[in-house]
């Protein structure tokens, strides 16, 4: 079987209390209950802050999963000062929520390929676009067979080649692709610098690249690549008030976006993904 990965996937390496938007700081941290569940199997798990609390007592519904708590800085219950985890620290990589483990790695199975991304959230991924060619992966596997014929794959790519074109304008590219993905949305250009322009190009269509297929049909959000365009739709126009240089819109995109997915619960929709990490609790 193929595999599809995004250029700069290998060689990312999370860089934790060095991170300017740090996951513990910024994100809603899922416990899957198959994760309670291995906490009561471990006797040395128990005394989670050295005042003889389980992990329960972290935890909390929201919207229908099991959720860490958040501390008076609104940061995952489990951030120390230093903003490293405290459960990493107390008891290893093992003891962390299958999200963190992952974050922010996309991987998702196709019948003829598996695809390698990063999650669009994450700033530190988003540094990598500055040296991105538009619409270039690096494939693995049988080099002798083709991808499947996919209606899907097909749109993705069309979408890709127009943002990749010089000779088509923004508007030109937003339009394509409210045109393949059934959206009415109208997105409010600024007058752009180039910087801020190659900019917009690369992190628009990563983000569909990163998140249109993996979680097509998932339940919650029936159409990504509209509610892509949503999002667009309300950060482009700020677009100008960001300082022009590639770390601080890299910043300013992953805190829109992320911002946006909270709002539309889309972050919580889509940890359903890593259910299949449930083997490590057996």
């Amino acid at each position: 079987m193929k595999k599809l990965y995004f250029p700069f996937y290998k060689s990312f390496r999370c860089v934790a209390d060095k991170c300017p938007m740090n996951c513990c700081s910024q994100m809603r941290i899922p416990f899957f209950k198959w994760e309670e569940r291995l906490f009561d199997t471990k006797p040395e798990w128990q005394n989670v802050d050295g005042r003889q609390h389980n992990i329960k007592d972290f935890l909390h519904e929201e919207s229908g999963w099991l959720m860490c708590n958040t501390d008076e800085r609104n940061y995952c219950v489990f951030c120390t000062e230093n903003r490293l985890c405290r459960l990493q620290l107390e008891y290893g990589i093992s003891a962390l929520p299958s999200v963190c483990r992952t974050f922010p790695r996309i991987i998702t199975k196709f019948p003829d390929r598996v695809e390698f991304s990063l999650e669009p959230c994450c700033p530190i991924a988003l540094y990598s676009l500055k040296d991105w060619e538009i619409g270039v992966f690096l494939i693995e596997g049988d080099t002798g067979s083709s991808f499947a014929p996919d209606p899907s794959y097909d749109a993705r790519q069309e979408v890709m080649d127009c943002f990749a074109d010089p000779q088509k304008s923004l508007d030109d590219c937003f339009r394509k692709t409210a045109e393949i993905y059934n959206s009415d949305v109208s997105i409010d250009i600024p007058a752009l610098s180039p910087f801020q322009e190659n900019f917009l190009r690369k992190v628009c269509v990563y983000s569909i690249w990163a998140y249109v297929l993996a979680y097509e049909g998932y339940p919650g959000i029936d159409n990504i690549g509209a509610a892509l365009l949503d999002f667009y739709a309300e950060y482009i126009p700020t677009v100008t008030d960001c300082p022009e240089d590639w770390e601080s819109m890299s910043r300013h995109f992953a805190a829109a976006l992320i911002s946006y997915v909270k709002k539309i619960e889309f972050d919580l929709e889509i940890e359903s993904r890593y259910c299949d990490f449930s083997d490590f609790a057996r």
